[in-house]
């Protein structure tokens, strides 16, 4: 079985909520710019979830449903590295750590 993915509608409103800036305070990266084609622009942002879609995910929890995984609610807005490093140190980048890195707050996650 596939693991619950964000809509593309949710996809689309994290960007947009984040400005499209990496949602980690200490990054900030712009995750959209200019491509060689101007019908097309560049996105390296990426909607990651909080707690993990799949078992065995970072952060993972096998008592959330799967609407509840694929839910903006368990969104954030980062760019790729930011997105790599919270997944692949599960132990830095706690559940309520990310919960609370929204950008408007700007707490730091590192």
């Amino acid at each position: 079985m596939a693991p619950p993915d964000f809509s593309k509608a949710t996809i689309d409103t994290l960007a947009r909520r984040a400005r499209f800036q990496c949602s980690n305070p200490d990054c900030g990266a712009h995750t959209v710019g200019p491509n060689s084609d101007p019908e097309k622009a560049t996105l390296i942002g990426e909607a990651a979830h909080i707690a993990g879609a799949k078992a065995g995910a970072a952060r993972y929890d096998k008592l959330m449903s799967d609407v509840t995984r694929s839910a903006i609610t368990n969104g954030i807005w980062l760019c790729r590295n930011c997105h790599g490093q919270i997944d692949r140190d599960e132990a830095k980048y706690s559940l309520s750590l990310i919960h609370i890195s929204e950008p408007t707050r700007r707490t730091p996650i590192s």
